[in-house]
């Protein structure tokens, strides 16, 4: 049997109460890094500071290799923060 109901019946989350907030966000501090100005030398440049990116730069480290994390905006603002 097909489904139905149409996408107006099911609820989403701006009809939910209150304004949308990152427990992640709100509790840690904001990353500030200058930009890069010189080049730099590693064994592995990761793209993209969110959980995926830290914690593949983290089992890289592990092992013993350079990494450069780079990230556009805040470090876990992105998919990660919410």
């Amino acid at each position: 049997m097909a489904d139905e109901s149409s996408p107006t019946d099911q609820s989403d989350e701006s009809s939910l109460p209150g304004t949308p907030l990152s427990l992640w966000l709100a509790t840690n501090p904001e990353t500030r890094y200058e930009p890069l100005t010189e080049p730099i030398t590693v064994d592995v440049a990761v793209c993209g500071g969110g959980i995926v990116g830290l914690t593949a730069a983290k089992q890289l480290v592990d092992a013993g290799l350079s990494v450069a994390v780079l990230e556009r905006d805040r470090i876990a603002a992105g998919v990660t923060g919410h």
